[in-house]
């Protein structure tokens, strides 16, 4: 019998993960896809428009923007490709879930279970 509790929880965390991919495939992978548009650049999570994909960039704007606190800002938009594969585990335990009963629901709780203890333990620091 399937677990129609878990149903809800399972469509939003595909349309998170749906989203989420949009978003790390956004400029200069996908041009129509940006954070910012300015002049004629489009911002994304691996670059601009015109540039090759990496992690962290400089802004090629005039002016005073490139300070190292917004360069190692754009170092942090690699937590949205993380974030779809973390969501596209939890569609998967979902899937587990709404399907076959409860067993899913032990198998999505034990990596959120590590994420908080981890999340805490460095507060902590």
């Amino acid at each position: 019998m399937a677990a129609s509790s878990a149903l809800p929880g399972l469509f939003f965390c595909f349309s998170a993960m749906v989203l989420l991919i949009f978003v790390s495939v956004s400029s200069p992978t996908w041009n129509s896809i940006s954070f910012l548009n300015v002049n004629q650049y489009s911002f994304g999570v691996f670059g601009y428009t015109g540039s090759k994909v990496q992690v962290g960039y400089y802004f090629p704007l005039p002016g005073d923007i490139n300070t190292g606190i917004l360069h190692s800002l754009t170092f942090v938009l690699i937590l949205y490709p993380i974030a779809a594969g973390l969501s596209g585990l939890a569609v998967l335990f979902g899937v587990c879930g709404a399907g076959y009963h409860r067993a899913g629901t032990g198998l999505y709780e034990f990596p959120r279970w590590t994420c908080n203890t981890v999340h805490f333990d460095r507060m902590g620091d």
